[in-house]
């Protein structure tokens, strides 16, 4: 039988305990309901997850940086619980995922704050093609490395 400290750190106990804690905040990008979790206070750090998943690849690391950040995690568009962006090929479906991404950082982050901003796999792959509107916005940036990679000329056919 599983003590209550066992359950807790159980893949189910940990998804609970953890969700439980995240302030969810819903915002509407060109027509598609985007789902972002905050956690924590202090610094902002914005992690973005990577392809195939949702904000729940970080799901580990959510406690401990919350001790000493405030921790945004989005569900970029078409994962997790936030709705696709439809319409558009798929190179014009990337730019709005990095799009979709900068209009929600501008709506939840106080404007011109300093922030981190970390990406896992496709998240990492998705972060050098945002660019701040002002290059003084004091963000920076923790890539980690993605699991492909692809030439930007398959990406404007």
């Amino acid at each position: 039988m599983m003590s209550t400290h066992d359950s807790a750190l159980a893949p189910e106990g940990l998804l609970a305990r953890v969700d439980a804690l995240a302030c969810i905040h819903r915002l509407r990008y060109r027509g598609a309901g985007l789902v972002w979790r905050q956690f924590g206070q202090g610094s902002p750090l914005v992690l973005i997850h990577g392809g195939h998943g949702s904000w729940l690849h970080w799901i580990r690391n959510i406690e401990a940086l919350s001790r000493q950040h405030t921790v945004w995690l989005p569900d970029l568009p078409g994962f997790g619980e936030s709705d696709s962006l439809e319409g558009e090929s798929d190179a014009g479906r990337l730019a709005g995922i990095v799009d979709a991404l900068a209009a929600g950082i501008d709506t939840l982050l106080a404007p011109a704050s300093r922030f981190g901003l970390a990406g896992f796999s496709f998240g990492g792959w998705l972060l050098p093609r945002w660019r701040p509107p002002c290059p003084t916005s004091g963000a920076w940036r923790c890539l980690a490395p993605p699991a492909m990679v692809v030439p930007a000329a398959r990406l404007s056919t």
